[in-house]
């Protein structure tokens, strides 16, 4: 995706802080502009698209597209972000393959409507700057595909009524070096008692794509030093719990593992641990479901209970195993997983 990461090079300078509100799509999407810089010839504009629940049907798409325009008809338009539900996802990846990858070179970035989206897409592109953009507008164009039998549908939005494009930037005196942290969650899932990633699993290769899309993203600007990634691993709490500690480890050493072959530069330096039993996501994720008899089996979660074994124990009990069997089938497949931050450092120039 060349074109992108020529984009990338230029940005990543201080800009003007935006005060704008944010506005929702027609669909699960919120769109908050942050910043636009000036810097030589070159305009940065920077969003925060922000997905959340089901954007789009199974069998649809969406294509976002944000592009400045003024009153005499001058327009300049941003790389677009491609939503898929599921099962366009998969006419994706096959256009994929049959291109060679060139079909990616049309977006910024592909996002899979697997399940339930709940994450930010930090969007950044920088434009040649023009003397008309300091009286242009913001708009974004939302595009539902008219693919599964469904009608297209086009909206456009304003995002800012004038671009507060601030004058060319000053010399200043160069800045400590800012440190920022980001967590990226990766929601890799493993069948029962296995610890190699598998990309056809269940969501797993929508969840590749995206950690590929935040590497890009992070090592592609020479503004950026990467300092540190930290990979844990989970297990769900079926089973001996020492083994699973041991099997949260390897699941850790297996995106490691995967990661390295994604860093063509090397330099890189991970921090695996193992999480153990992820029993603080059951917690959470228990909650929020609709389990049978959820108050007495939370009782027994969130109990006196220390021990891991006894507690599963204890939840197998309930009411013959009808409760457990539906937090096995439910809830485990999420628990197990790796998380991946990553820590880094941006030089403010």
């Amino acid at each position: 995706m060349k074109y992108l990461v020529i984009l990338l090079l230029i940005g990543l300078l201080p800009g003007t802080r935006l005060v704008a509100q944010p506005r929702d799509a027609r669909s699960g999407i919120t769109v908050t502009p942050r910043d636009i810089t000036r810097t030589g010839d070159s305009l940065l504009v920077r969003l925060d698209i922000r997905f959340r629940g089901t954007v789009v049907e199974s069998n649809r798409s969406l294509s976002l597209t944000f592009y400045m325009e003024d009153a005499a008809g001058n327009l300049a338009a941003m790389p677009e972000v491609l939503v898929n539900g599921k099962q366009r996802q998969r006419y994706y990846e096959r256009q994929y393959t049959l291109s060679g990858g060139a079909v990616a070179e049309e977006y910024y970035a592909v996002v899979a409507q697997e399940k339930a989206l709940d994450f930010t897409l930090d969007y950044r592109c920088a434009l040649p700057y023009r003397n008309w953009m300091a009286d242009a507008v913001l708009n974004m164009k939302q595009d539902f595909c008219n693919c599964g039998g469904h009608e297209r549908q086009v909206y456009v939005e304003r995002l800012l009524d004038k671009l507060p494009v601030p004058p060319l930037a000053p010399v200043v005196i160069e800045k400590e070096p800012v440190v920022h942290h980001t967590k990226c969650d990766v929601f890799l899932q493993f069948e029962v008692g296995a610890a190699d990633i598998r990309p056809d699993f269940r969501n797993n290769r929508a969840e590749l794509s995206r950690l590929q899309s935040f590497i890009r993203q992070v090592r592609s600007d020479r503004n950026i030093s990467v300092e540190e990634i930290v990979i844990t691993g989970y297990a769900s709490p079926e089973g001996n719990a020492w083994q699973n500690e041991e099997l949260a480890g390897r699941r850790a050493e297996a995106l490691k593992t995967y990661m390295e072959g994604l860093d063509t530069g090397g330099g890189l330096r991970f921090r695996t641990g193992a999480g153990g039993e992820d029993c603080g996501g059951l917690a959470e994720r228990l909650e929020l479901s609709s389990i049978y008899l959820k108050g007495e089996a939370m009782q027994v979660v969130c109990g006196d209970i220390e021990d891991f074994d006894r507690r599963e124990e204890a939840l197998r009990a309930l009411d013959g195993g009808r409760p457990y069997r539906e937090i096995f089938h439910e809830i485990y497949p999420d628990l197990r997983r790796v998380e991946c931050r990553i820590d880094y450092t941006i030089i403010e120039k």
